[in-house]
């Protein structure tokens, strides 16, 4: 004999519900399905959570795969460099990355950090070999008031270095001076 049976879903955002008519075992069954998609939909809305974070994340994030492909950018990359997903592996953020890809794939360490510098702009990055994934992820950060402020402060300790081996000279030329006068007072005149 065939069973015959009712399956309905009901409030697939809430966590979808089968409702069955019959069989005990079909029953149980239908109970044990409601379950799991009911954990489903829990998974589901942890990880749209989850998404949130890069995607709100106030620096740039961009993933690229070990060919070179990008397979994400969050909207502070795309809003900083909007030309990114078109320039892709040739975009200045990523210069590089063959390098990188190779030195991460033949060591034990997984991260690494450089400085770029994208027009008047520097970056900090920090990039993560994923080899589960087989993707490097790029995250920057504006580093541009640092550069300025070590560019700065590089110019301050020249302009004092200058300004050291100026006065030395002028110490140096006043105690010649100073020598020779007082070499002409000690000397008596003569006529």
């Amino acid at each position: 004999t065939r069973l015959s049976y009712n399956v309905s879903r009901i409030g697939e955002e809430t966590g979808a519900t089968l409702a069955v008519q019959g069989q005990d075992e079909v029953s149980h069954l239908a109970g044990a399905i409601n379950g799991m998609l009911g954990r489903l939909a829990e998974s589901e809305q942890a990880l749209r959570h989850l998404a949130t974070f890069p995607e709100m994340n106030p620096t740039p994030i961009v993933e690229l795969d070990v060919n070179g492909k990008i397979s994400y950018v969050n909207a502070e990359a795309m809003r900083i460099f909007p030309d990114i997903e078109q320039r892709a592996a040739v975009h200045p953020y990523l210069e590089g990355w063959e390098n990188i890809v190779r030195n991460l794939q033949n060591s034990t360490e997984t991260v690494v950090g450089r400085e770029v510098r994208i027009g008047d702009n520097w970056y900090g990055q920090t990039i993560h070999y994923v080899p589960e994934t087989q993707s490097i992820r790029f995250y920057g950060r504006d580093i541009t008031e640092k550069k300025l402020d070590e560019v700065e402060m590089q110019q301050l300790y020249k302009d004092e270095r200058q300004l050291r081996q100026d006065l030395e000279g002028d110490i140096k030329k006043r105690l010649e001076f100073t020598r020779a006068l007082v070499h002409e007072l000690k000397t008596p005149l003569t006529t």
